[in-house]
């Protein structure tokens, strides 16, 4: 079974812009880069999947797969901003059904990350929907946040006070 095409047959199904490379030197498992259009400033959002067959005993069978998706924040953080980026970061990784905020600090960037084990069969397109619903989710609904933050436009505390504020007094 090879997900990253079944993966590639769901997503055009569903009209998204998308490219499957194939594994090579440059990508040894292969990926698939799934356009999600632009963010609100124009700039291009990228998903990309990874998948790779896990062979755990002595069979030789894949019989299971380490899937990643990956979602890359199009904007770089300012390095003076890290501490409060990080807090923020473990603020939101602990509210989220889906954790998966990290910092990539050879590109000074924030990315959201989510891998899932599973059996190598058929891909279940509901699940995928579901997760793949969830990141766009997240990106879409922490993305300014995080950017204020990480441009050095806020501070953790600001966006505490923002927060505490929008909750009724008791």
């Amino acid at each position: 079974m090879d997900f990253l095409l079944e993966t590639e047959t769901f997503f055009r199904k569903e009209g998204f812009d998308l490219h499957l490379e194939k594994s090579s030197d440059e990508f040894p498992f292969g990926c698939l880069l799934v356009n999600l259009g632009e963010d609100k400033q124009e700039r291009e959002r990228m998903l990309v999947i990874t998948s790779e067959e896990q062979v755990l005993d002595d069979s030789k069978e894949a019989r299971f797969i380490r899937v990643q998706l990956q979602f890359s924040l199009p904007f770089q953080f300012q390095l003076d901003a890290r501490g409060e980026l990080y807090s923020l970061l473990f603020f939101l990784n602990r509210s989220l059904d889906l954790p998966g905020f990290e910092v990539d600090e050879l590109n000074d960037r924030v990315v959201f990350s989510y891998v899932w084990f599973g059996k190598n069969e058929p891909m279940d397109e509901m699940l995928l929907w579901g997760i793949f619903g969830q990141i766009l989710m997240i990106a879409d609904g922490y993305s300014d946040v995080i950017e204020d933050v990480a441009t050095g436009k806020k501070t953790f505390v600001n966006v505490l006070e923002e927060i505490h504020e929008l909750l009724p007094q008791a």
